[in-house]
């Protein structure tokens, strides 16, 4: 993962709502993208955060998850339109390195520095997908698409805290209550803790 960068979820109503955690599950009505979940990945140069959320917080994932197996399933540089797209990937590449033939079409290619509309990154390339995002993107988020069969497997693990994102105090306290009361016997109290944000001054830890 690019050096001093954070894997972000802003809720987005995606989640279950009464134990926001969790990815949404296949029988409510958010059925059509609960195959994956979108972060984004955000740092100094790109602090940019999906702005749709309904209850004014999010979570932080825990870096571990760069690199496993199964985790990062591709990204964008910028929304990707993941809604109802398989895994939220769109397109299958066309070969085991994602090399593009030349009667491939383009949406069935992997992104590159130098070609990157059409297509996705893969999961190895986040450097590469946040380089792009600085070129092209213009304030503009990207999108990170996490497995999320993973993510549930990896529960309460793969959550480093949850964060009110300046409007979500509230709900980011109820939620992160009702977490540590669901996994108090493999938590401690100390983990996966309570944030704030702004772009001024990033993280704080609240009480």
């Amino acid at each position: 993962m690019p050096l001093l960068s954070v894997l972000v979820h802003l809720d987005d109503g995606m989640t279950e709502a009464d134990v926001p955690w969790e990815p949404c599950h296949r029988t409510e009505w958010c059925a059509a993208g609960a195959d994956h979940v979108s972060f984004s990945l955000i740092n100094a140069a790109t602090p940019y955060l999906y702005g749709k959320s309904n209850r004014g917080f999010g979570l932080i994932l825990s870096p571990h998850v760069v690199g496993r197996p199964g985790g990062v399933m591709c990204s964008y540089s910028s929304d990707g339109g993941t809604w109802g797209a398989g895994m939220g990937c769109h397109g299958d590449p066309p070969s085991a390195d994602g090399a593009c033939r030349p009667d491939s079409p383009p949406e069935l290619c992997y992104c590159t520095l130098r070609r990157y509309w059409g297509c996705v990154f893969p999961p190895h390339a986040l450097e590469e997908m946040m380089t792009v995002q600085v070129r092209r993107s213009h304030g503009y988020y990207n999108e990170v698409v996490i497995n999320s069969t993973f993510w549930a497997r990896h529960l309460p693990g793969i959550l480093e805290a949850f964060v009110d994102f300046g409007n979500g105090r509230r709900q980011a306290q109820t939620a992160h209550t009702a977490f540590h009361q669901r996994f108090r016997r493999a938590l401690d109290e100390r983990e996966v803790p309570l944030l704030s944000w702004t772009p001024q001054d990033g993280f704080i830890q609240l009480p």
